[in-house]
């Protein structure tokens, strides 16, 4: 049973990011490559980087606002609805 609710999520998931709509203000590759190849030479404890503009917008929203809201946010965004719990 959860795997058949795991795979409509995950679904809805990957629509959502296959929406050329959306795909307009995704990071671009090379933004990607050059935050990785930061942190793979930096010689920082750093653990979290976050690359490109849209990451940082979601950065940004997630520090705003609780973690139920922000995954309220998600939900919403991702068509998801109501959360499944285990």
């Amino acid at each position: 049973m959860y795997g058949l609710l795991y795979d409509e999520t995950l679904q809805k998931v990957f629509a959502a990011f296959m929406d050329p709509s959306r795909g307009e203000h995704y990071s671009e590759p090379a933004q990607i490559a050059e935050v990785i190849y930061e942190a793979a030479t930096s010689e920082s404890d750093q653990m979290k980087y976050v690359a490109g503009e849209d990451a940082k917008q979601l950065w940004q929203a997630r520090q705003s606002m609780t973690l139920e809201d922000f995954h309220g946010m998600l939900d919403a965004d991702f068509g998801l609805g109501k959360s499944v719990e285990a």
